[in-house]
């Protein structure tokens, strides 16, 4: 990736994952 991924999707994707593991 030639631009640094933004403070939102780092966030969203922290969210996605952490849901994730808690459901699973």
């Amino acid at each position: 990736m030639a631009t640094l991924p933004r403070v939102e999707d780092t966030v969203a994707l922290g969210s996605r994952l952490g849901s994730q593991l808690r459901a699973g």
